[in-house]
């Protein structure tokens, strides 16, 4: 896996970026139920971007993360938006998915594929990514 390398050049409404990212489409991301979440509030983590660990204003950071969770199951950016963190290899954040669920699929060579078998039957990617992920790792 390549070195993870951070960028800042002109693609500030990303946050931190990988240079993986640079040149992949983004036009996907206005359509996301998270779009302009924390704009109004310059500074303060969204529940995207919170480390679970920690805490946030009286809320701890998994409770953010599972309310991340929620917004994205029902997003209708949620196929794209992981297929971007699969392919821009993200490494921290909620990108539909809990990060440790894109850490593994990071991993697996029919990543792309089983968002796409999400997309298709349209399931919560989630659903397909926690399932699969759960099978192949009790195979193991």
């Amino acid at each position: 896996m390549a070195k993870a390398v951070g960028t800042d050049g002109g693609v500030d409404d990303l946050g931190v970026l990988l240079t993986a990212a640079i040149g992949l489409d983004r036009e996907w991301m206005e359509k996301g139920s998270c779009y302009k979440w924390g704009a109004t509030r310059p500074g303060h983590p969204t529940p995207w971007q919170v480390s679970p660990g920690q805490n946030y204003n009286g809320l701890s950071g998994y409770e953010m993360v599972r309310y991340a969770e929620i917004v994205c199951y029902a997003c209708p950016a949620q196929y794209d938006c992981l297929a971007f963190a699969i392919e821009g290899k993200m490494i921290a954040g909620t990108w539909a998915v809990r990060a440790k669920t894109l850490h593994w699929l990071q991993t697996q060579d029919d990543a792309l594929d089983l968002v796409e078998m999400a997309r298709a039957n349209k399931v919560p990617v989630q659903e397909i990514a926690a399932s699969i992920m759960a099978e192949r790792t009790a195979e193991a």
